[in-house]
């Protein structure tokens, strides 16, 4: 019995081992934010994606440095939509309606970002990123998780920017 407790921290040590090991690996990892091969802090600030976001933050932004972001996709955009009840609620709210102006509209695909274009003056399209978002998937699906990550590495890049966010959908 006394040969086994020696055995057992040596269990103890490697299991903790990993463990520290696959916290370490996966703390790198995360910090990285890797974007298309290529990490999002280290990305050049020149690139296109960089300057068009910066050009809609500087248009949109409150005096506070505070923007109102919405994501939407082609099923959300289209006339007659929840995104037209959803812009017509800034034009007819009370004291609302100046809002609009710091209101970033990022779209998911194409025909979503044409119809923005059509109705609101502060317009992304996120498909510039490579990942196509126009087509529907289950939602178990490895797309919604890139979706997912996409979303969040958006707001922090808004916020890495020195912008607050209101985030909507």
């Amino acid at each position: 019995m006394n040969k086994m407790k020696p055995l057992q921290g040596l269990r103890l040590l490697l299991f903790f081992s990993i463990l520290f090991s696959a916290s370490l690996i996966f703390y790198c990892f995360s910090n990285l934010a890797l974007v298309n091969g290529r990490s999002r802090l280290r990305r050049d600030p020149s690139n296109s994606e960089g300057r068009k976001l910066q050009k809609v933050l500087k248009r949109a932004i409150m005096p506070d440095r505070t923007v109102i972001i919405a994501i939407v996709n082609q099923k959300w955009a289209h006339p007659s939509s929840v995104f037209d009840l959803f812009l017509e609620g800034f034009r007819v709210g009370l004291g609302t309606k100046t809002l609009l102006n710091h209101l970033i509209i990022f779209t998911m695909d194409g025909s979503a970002f044409q119809y923005c274009r059509s109705v609101h003056r502060h317009c992304l399209n996120l498909a510039t990123y490579r990942i196509n978002y126009a087509t529907w998937k289950p939602f178990e699906n490895l797309h919604h998780l890139k979706l997912g990550w996409r979303k969040i590495e958006l707001l922090g890049e808004v916020l890495e920017l020195g912008y607050n966010v209101l985030f909507t959908y």
